[in-house]
């Protein structure tokens, strides 16, 4: 891009922030977009890379996660039902943790992490297993599985297991489990990392004439890092209120966040299909919100009547993890 071209993309993009040329609709087919910058919507962490709209957000503050690296010892680390957590050879880099079957089955190390409620956070873990198999879990309670469920793993080398989670409570846990329910067999993990992400960078948005329509997005979900669409955004560089809808890769999930305080509305299982559609639909002149996945109907109307939302007419995309790919993005104006 020319000195040109910039300038008239970062005038595109003021007009934007300043709230004028506010269109009613708006289509993007990004798989027929050059790699490169977000057109038509602003996303400070979002370009488009070989015909897909990547999300790479910002993470922020201090790594959450004591010793995840288990060079030496395991120290930060509690064992549960008996396990026996070791610092091994051989690990993805350095030294890895053991979990170890001790007379109980399915013994697990476990880490509590402290989190800000309501905020978003970037996990990964590596796992390798050893004479047994292995699953990762992350809760809002000590033996939760409420935040991320890995399922069973069964990596013959060590693999990298990504979550992106929003947090419920201002204690959060990390389990590293062992799936078997046989004593002494083991399984590994390694370079555990959680970091809470910026707000702010989860969110393409644009500002359009009306606070009523259909907004919606084809997307490609890994499992356990949502990704979709949001409504009614009040303010990008400071997001306190709107409604939004996620996929999973398990459930779709309809949730509305006033004043910073998120309540889930709908959390249905929706099998999942790359490339589907995820959307939100709001009547004109009614608060009536539903939430729609690969054309269908997920969950019942909801009705949603706080002030500090139902009259903004900012809507977008909401990404959480940089291996999620969006495909098409279109607001229908009503």
């Amino acid at each position: 891009m020319n000195i040109q071209d910039e300038e008239k993309a970062r005038r595109r993009r003021l007009l934007i922030l300043m709230g004028e040329n506010t269109p009613r609709n708006l289509t993007l087919d990004f798989t027929t977009m050059a790699d490169g910058g977000l057109p038509g919507l602003v996303g400070q962490t979002w370009s488009i890379v070989s015909g897909k709209l990547i999300n790479t957000p910002t993470t922020t503050g201090n790594e959450l996660v004591t010793n995840g690296g288990f060079d030496s010892a395991t120290t930060g680390w509690s064992a549960i039902s008996s396990a026996v957590l070791s610092s091994v050879a051989g690990g993805q880099s350095g030294n890895c943790l053991e979990v170890k079957n001790g007379a109980a089955a399915n013994g697990s190390a476990r880490q509590q992490l402290l989190t800000a409620i309501d905020s978003w956070y970037l996990g990964s873990v590596y796992h390798k297993s050893g004479t047994g198999n292995g699953r990762i879990y992350v809760g809002s309670t000590a033996s939760g599985t409420d935040l991320f469920d890995s399922g069973t793993i069964t990596d013959a080398s060590f693999a990298k297991k990504v979550f992106s989670v929003r947090a419920k409570t201002t204690d959060t846990y990390l389990r590293l489990f062992n799936g078997s329910s046989t004593v002494d067999i083991t399984t590994l993990y390694d370079t555990a990392t959680v970091f809470q992400l910026l707000l702010s960078t989860l969110f393409a948005w644009r500002k359009f004439a009306t606070q009523y329509g259909i907004v919606k997005a084809g997307c490609n979900v890994v499992a356990g890092t949502p990704e979709g669409v949001y409504m009614n955004l009040d303010n990008p560089s400071n997001p306190a209120n709107m409604v939004t809808c996620l996929h999973n890769g398990t459930n779709l999930v309809l949730s509305k966040r006033v004043n910073g305080t998120v309540t889930e509305l709908i959390s249905t299982a929706a099998t999942y299909v790359a490339g589907a559609l995820v959307e939100i639909r709001r009547a004109v002149n009614t608060n009536t919100y539903q939430a729609f996945y690969n054309g269908s109907q997920v969950g019942v109307d909801q009705t949603i009547s706080d002030a500090s939302i139902i009259n903004n007419k900012i809507h977008g995309l909401m990404g959480t993890h940089q291996q999620n790919q969006v495909l098409n993005f279109t607001f229908t104006g009503a």
